[in-house]
């Protein structure tokens, strides 16, 4: 079959495979908009031209504008050293809210521990959590349960119908058969849910709080059971 071939001086002659231009002159402002891997040694670079491609070079100077407005800049000039000394800023306050959310988790540690209860042998703390994420009731367990080898702790925390289940078992509970793994996954299987995770630190999570009551005691039974 007759097929088109293209020809670029002496640089390139290949088979047609899209639009071409006469001159490169028509081509006017190009911009690099994309570039991927379309197979084995094959890059496609993708780009606008002309006037779409000064809309995209005005679009990105709007956003820039925007940007300086944001950090109450009277133009973009120098935009990237203030962007950056911004998020310097930022990372340094996540850091003292780190700190200080340590310090709160430490506080909330010590004093619930004292809720603990003993079945089977066992230190166990069962506990209802309010206000807290999966991450930090994890934080709290691992914590307890590095001061007491005997402990078991079982958190859970209800949210709009669902429920997340935490647990964290010390090292002499374990080797009295004692998994964090075991007791969430099956409350979250009672709740509809399914999880699980190491023998000393575990989270999961149900879909049914409602059954929360039922998970709860099956976990108290396990305790007994061991």
């Amino acid at each position: 079959d007759t097929v088109r071939v293209v020809t670029m001086g002496d640089a390139s002659k290949e088979f047609c495979a899209g639009t071409h231009v006469n001159n490169t002159s028509a081509i006017g402002v190009c911009k690099i908009i994309g570039e991927e891997s379309i197979g084995s040694d094959s890059r496609r670079i993708s780009a606008k031209t002309g006037f779409a491609a000064y809309q995209e070079f005005a679009n990105e100077h709007q956003q820039l504008e925007t940007i300086a407005d944001a950090l109450k800049q009277k133009s973009i000039k120098e935009i990237d050293q203030k962007v950056i000394s911004t998020m310097d800023s930022y990372k340094e306050l996540q850091k003292e809210a780190e700190k200080m959310n340590n310090q709160i988790l430490s506080l909330k540690s010590n004093e619930w521990i004292k809720d603990q209860e003993e079945i089977n042998g066992f230190h166990v703390l069962i506990k209802a959590i309010k206000n807290l994420d999966g991450k930090a009731m994890k934080e709290i367990a691992a914590d307890l349960k590095g001061k007491d080898a005997n402990l078991i702790v079982f958190f859970y925390a209800i949210n709009n119908d669902k429920v997340v289940f935490v647990s964290g078992v010390g090292k002499e509970a374990i080797a009295k058969k004692a998994n964090a793994g075991t007791l969430v996954k099956s409350a979250a299987q009672i709740c509809k849910g399914n999880g699980g995770g190491k023998p000393d630190l575990a989270q999961a999570g149900g879909k049914d709080a409602s059954m929360i009551q039922e998970a709860i005691d099956f976990v108290k039974a396990s305790i007994q059971s061991l």
